[in-house]
């Protein structure tokens, strides 16, 4: 069945028994930017908004913010007004001439539902009613970690007066077989298709940390080679994957969610069953055990134990505390740095963990580079897993408590018994007069010229 777009209409409207007197608009995502940054078709991106941004269609308009706004919280792209979760974008609904809003209507790409909660909420609604004279939405994701982002097919706005709000489109899903979909993709074009494809799993491509999902292929018969795409998809009623190993060749799955054809960067179309899918049947070859995480850990552990919990399989938060030992990048356009940590300053960095993209202090943005200092004692909270073979903290941890390796400009003893690091973390066995080094002395390491 092809989703249907819910938008209100004058006639539906009247069918709920709304006066003629009431207004009606609706902001169309798909076919207007309304004066924002459009999606280039041809480069195919598009200028993030600055915000706060005020668009307007006839009587109305529409405020685009965001409580993070260095953070990119709102962009047009080609299936609507696209959300940024890490923005924390929001955006508030009123009239010019100061009449009452008495609906809103939020359409978006999925079959789960919008994205949007009423200010002070955290509920998830696609429709409104009551009688205001603005009206707030904020966007929520599934969970604190996710970096998502959603995009809004139309808003449409109801003012005048007394507006009943219409329940939720009920979702039919066609189920199919893996030639069943693909058949009807071939000729769906640019229509999307909610549905329920039965196959087998016959490759496993790829784990995403951020949204815990999987991307595979299925197919009718194990053999075959003709399959269809699984992007993104979550586990047995949208349960986190931890690793490509929750999920092995051979399962057979059905698996909910909407169908389209996908243009890539090549202009090649692929049909796939698109992100926020989730397995609704599972059956897993005969003798296999889905691996069972080990426990989460309590208070604050070493790198050294983390890799362990890390290489048993473990997926899942953990605070970490470690000395800092490679730096990769601090970024000040993301406010976010990679670098590295074990439990000693001189450790390898293949003994080391990665934080990835993580935030500074309390979840604080980086602004500058000299933020991080090789030898410094950090402790660190957030997600710990298996990132394609490499132990991590994946995107969204912060800095809880940090302790710096020094201070420059102390005068150390050369002939004091310490060891020697360059900056880069590497042991030297001759420092040499007046250089700058972290110095590893009596259990502590600072930064300092030697003398």
């Amino acid at each position: 069945m092809l989703m249907k777009k819910l938008l209100l209409s004058i006639a539906a409207v009247a069918a709920l028994g709304l006066p003629a007197t009431a207004t009606e608009v609706t902001f169309d995502f798909l076919t207007n930017s309304y004066g924002l940054p459009a999606y280039d078709v041809d480069a195919q991106d598009a200028d993030y908004v600055t915000v706060p941004a005020t668009i307007t269609n006839g009587n109305v308009q529409i405020v685009l913010n965001g409580e993070i706004p260095t953070k990119n919280c709102w962009r047009m792209w080609k299936d609507g007004l696209r959300a940024y979760s890490k923005g924390a974008p929001f955006f508030t609904v009123s009239t010019i001439d100061g009449s009452d809003v008495t609906g809103v209507v939020i359409t978006v790409p999925s079959s789960k539902g919008a994205k949007f909660a009423l200010a002070g909420s955290t509920e998830p609604i696609s429709a409104w009613s009551g009688s205001e004279k603005e009206v707030t939405f904020n966007y929520i994701s599934g969970t604190p970690e996710e970096s998502v982002n959603y995009a809004l097919e139309s808003i449409t706005v109801v003012y005048g007066e007394d507006f009943d709000a219409p329940e939720p489109p009920t979702v039919t899903y066609e189920e199919y077989t893996v030639a069943q979909a693909l058949e009807a993709l071939a000729t769906a074009g640019d229509n999307t298709i909610e549905a329920k494809v039965t196959g087998y799993v016959s490759e496993v491509t790829g784990y995403n940390p951020t949204y815990h999902s999987l991307s595979y292929t299925i197919v009718d018969r194990i053999g075959d080679t003709e399959g269809l795409s699984i992007y993104s998809g979550k586990g047995l009623d949208g349960a986190n994957f931890s690793s490509i190993a929750d999920l092995p060749v051979n399962t057979k799955v059905t698996v909910q969610g909407t169908l389209k054809n996908y243009t890539n960067a090549d202009n090649e179309v692929i049909p796939e069953m698109a992100q926020e899918n989730i397995i609704v049947s599972i059956q897993y070859p005969e003798g296999f055990t889905p691996p069972e995480m080990p426990d989460a850990p309590e208070g604050t552990i070493t790198v050294v134990e983390a890799l362990a919990l890390i290489a048993d399989g473990y997926n899942g938060e953990a605070t970490v505390e470690g000395y800092i030992t490679y730096i990769e990048e601090v970024s000040e356009q993301y406010g976010n740095a990679t670098y590295f940590i074990a439990d000693a300053p001189t450790t390898s960095k293949e003994e080391s963990l990665e934080i990835y993209r993580g935030k500074y202090i309390d979840g604080e943005s980086f602004t500058s580079e000299d933020q991080l200092e090789l030898g410094a004692k950090v402790v660190v909270n957030g997600t710990i897993l298996d990132y394609n073979g490499t132990p991590e903290f994946t995107t969204g941890s912060k800095i809880l408590s940090y302790e710096a390796a020094g201070i420059e400009g102390i005068e150390i003893d050369l002939n004091a018994p310490a060891t020697y690091y360059n900056l880069q973390g590497v042991k030297v066995a001759n420092p040499q007069q007046g250089g700058l080094y972290i110095i590893r002395q009596g259990g502590k390491s600072v930064k300092a010229i030697v003398r």
